[in-house]
């Protein structure tokens, strides 16, 4: 749960950063937009793990 918590924060950060950037820095937006996506896809994927991974 603190990972989520992290990751949210980070992607409003991100997110801000993004409505800030200018026409120029369409390539800096797109990357941005990927990284997040990809952040919230690793959170998903290591929850998912620790939900049906082996129990100790």
């Amino acid at each position: 749960m603190k990972s989520i918590n992290l990751s949210l924060g980070t992607a409003i950060l991100m997110a801000i950063s993004i409505d800030n950037a200018s026409a120029k820095d369409k390539q800096s937006e797109a990357f941005l937009k990927k990284a997040i996506e990809g952040n919230f896809a690793e959170v998903s994927m290591g929850d998912l793990a620790q939900q049906n991974g082996p129990r100790g």
